[in-house]
């Protein structure tokens, strides 16, 4: 558990609402405008246009990596099984792999993390329906992003960058920009996305988006900046379900009796059997 919440600490990552089907346009043009990028400052994009945001979702699922700008803060992120934007933000930043597998979160929204979770476990403890609800129910009635610690999947295809002590942490924020961009990289074949943040790889986190563009030039094909400063942020609540009951490890700016409210509200509380 100590090592899922020093993640958690670490990455401050947040995300957004529900699925719906997306049609995506073909742009036979767009496709080269992807790379090429590298030899220069990293363009920016803006978080609230949508074109932007299908083009962050292309460069993901080719193996690129965007970083996510706001409230002076930094979040790289890639696709959650391509571990080898891993190893690229380790060397680029001369830190020891273990270092920023350490602080890597999954992002997914809660109808998604049944390809990432122990399933059968989480039934056994909770029931998977419910886990759901509760994960609804407080994304919804709160702008706090929600940090689950599941225990892993690795049966079911969990990846193993992602893994801390046998559990995977997960974040979510009901924000459209990231629910655009989470949709569209599964629908591209993906599955999802996967953060750490720019101070867990020794770069500084800044808002000024020239020179953090000149900082990642080589390292990432965009910079992603959200002009309503929500696709980072610092509050947020982590709930860990790998006990036999559920355990608040932060609130964010719910108190730790909504957050009960919200869990007894789906017999997940500490009258669950």
């Amino acid at each position: 558990m100590a090592a899922a919440v020093q993640a958690w600490n670490s990455s401050n990552f947040f995300p957004p609402q529900s699925a719906e089907v997306v049609t995506v346009p073909t742009e036979p043009g767009v496709a080269y405008l992807l790379w090429g990028l590298n030899s220069t400052p990293s363009p920016s994009l803006n978080a609230q246009n949508h074109d932007h945001i299908l083009l962050a979702a292309k460069t993901i699922v080719q193996g690129g990596i965007i970083a996510a700008v706001s409230n002076d803060r930094c979040v790289f992120l890639a696709d959650a099984d391509n571990e080898e934007a891993l190893e690229q933000l380790s060397r680029c930043a001369g830190r020891p792999s273990s270092l920023v597998r350490g602080a890597v979160t999954l992002v997914c929204a809660p109808e998604w993390l049944s390809e990432h979770v122990d399933l059968e476990e989480i039934q056994k403890r909770f029931g998977y329906a419910n886990l759901l609800r509760f994960s609804q129910d407080v994304t919804s009635a709160s702008q706090d992003v929600l940090g689950l610690v599941l225990p892993a999947g690795v049966e079911s295809g969990a990846p193993a960058h992602l893994l801390h002590e046998g559990t995977i942490t997960s974040v979510w924020k009901e924000y459209q920009p990231i629910r655009d961009l989470s949709t569209y990289v599964r629908y591209f074949g993906r599955r999802s996305i996967m953060a750490v943040s720019a101070s867990a790889v020794g770069i500084d986190e800044t808002s000024d988006i020239g020179s953090l563009s000149e900082k990642l030039k080589g390292v990432v094909t965009w910079v992603l900046d959200d002009p309503l400063n929500q696709l980072t942020y610092s509050e947020a609540t982590l709930v860990d379900f790998t006990g036999a009951k559920p355990e608040v490890h932060a609130a964010g700016s719910k108190i730790h009796a909504d957050i009960r409210v919200h869990l007894s509200r789906w017999g997940l509380g500490d009258d669950h059997a």
